[in-house]
């Protein structure tokens, strides 16, 4: 009699996870399309802000501040012209470039590592709308966008290291005025802080199992 109704159960259970599995092969087929045009668009939008980044790179390049007060003015003409949906990252991409003929001999590297944050920007905003128009019943039953969240982790690590040299070549600037040296150091913080924000995302993002997670997830411990 124990032997019938452990029997049942095991297969009541197979039962189960089969019906769950044919159910969320059907949703992810019916909900296929939609994602692919979802990530079409997402795409498509990416590619113009990058195109329109990658301008006002070129355009920010040809600025070059001559004193501590164009730096500052020049931040707060970006801050103006983002709004309230400005990013960080971008607003210390364009102090970075500004300062060149500010920062001594440091110059030239200090813009390359701005323009290597500009990528990551793209990067990084490209990782989190994937995240972001994640389908409903994808999230429900498979949980978060591992993929995108280890992209997103992936630029933080990258970032904090371009923040560490970013940081000693501030220290080995010694022809850098104090007030310069304080307002490009007050970007790096921002930009910290920023890497902060976007890997407390991607842990967040990983940590979502859904619901074939918590009912097999012991199986691939």
């Amino acid at each position: 009699m124990k032997n019938i109704k452990y029997i049942s159960i095991l297969s009541a259970v197979v039962f189960f996870g089969l019906f769950m599995t044919v159910f969320a092969q059907g949703v992810q087929n019916g909900n296929r399309a939609q994602d692919v045009q979802i990530q079409a668009q997402t795409e498509m939008q990416t590619q113009n802000q990058g195109e329109e980044q990658m301008l006002l790179i070129q355009t920010n390049a040809e600025y070059k501040a001559g004193n501590a007060d164009d730096l500052k003015e020049a931040i707060q003409a970006k801050k103006a012209e983002m709004g309230q949906q400005g990013n960080a990252m971008s607003v210390a991409v364009h102090a970075f470039l500004a300062s060149e003929e500010l920062t001594d001999g440091i110059g030239p590297r200090v813009s390359e590592i701005a323009r290597e944050f500009n990528n990551s920007v793209q990067a990084s905003e490209k990782a989190e709308e994937k995240m972001a128009t994640r389908s409903t019943f994808r999230k429900f039953f498979f949980g978060g966008d591992k993929e995108a969240a280890g992209e997103l982790e992936q630029e933080t690590i990258r970032n904090q290291n371009r923040v560490e040299e970013m940081t000693l070549l501030m220290n080995r600037c010694e022809e850098c005025s104090a007030e310069v040296k304080n307002i490009l150091e007050e970007q790096i913080q921002l930009v910290k802080q920023e890497q902060e924000r976007l890997a407390n995302l991607a842990n967040n993002e990983k940590g979502k199992r859904g619901l074939f997670g918590y009912l097999f997830g012991w199986m691939f411990k």
